[in-house]
């Protein structure tokens, strides 16, 4: 896997890349108050403008969904639950989630990334990601 860290005086950032299988990875981000009091973040994610021919993005509940006009292969990217999305056909952006974090409290979100071919199951991807 790869991994990378971000800290200031209040707050840690872990970000880790691990590839769970040929189609999927997972970016899990750790979030953790490192200060000496409540530090209450909002969280969301974004993408800039996909200007690729042929590449179009859509969104339901907490997925994104990559088509191409040149391939079979559909990606997904994977939010948490409650993460809600708004979409046009080349970006995407959610919902903001608040977090509260107390002294040396940390959290954890999972966002996953995957790309199959018609071939393969995403249902079955879907399953082992959670």
């Amino acid at each position: 896997h790869l991994e990378q860290k971000f800290t200031n005086d209040n707050i840690t950032l872990k970000q880790e890349l691990v590839f769970i299988s040929v189609h999927t990875a997972i970016l899990r981000s750790t979030l953790q108050n490192v200060g000496v009091s409540t530090r209450n973040l909002l969280v969301s994610w974004s993408n800039q403008p996909i200007l690729a021919d042929g590449l179009s993005l859509s969104a339901s509940n907490n997925e994104v969904t990559i088509r191409s006009s040149k391939t079979d292969a559909i990606g997904y990217i994977l939010f948490p639950k409650e993460t809600k999305i708004t979409s046009t056909d080349s970006s995407y952006v959610t919902s903001e989630q608040r977090i509260v974090l107390q002294p040396n409290q940390s959290k954890e979100i999972i966002v996953s990334q995957t790309f199959v071919f018609s071939n393969y199951s995403w249902d079955k991807e879907k399953l082992a990601i959670h």
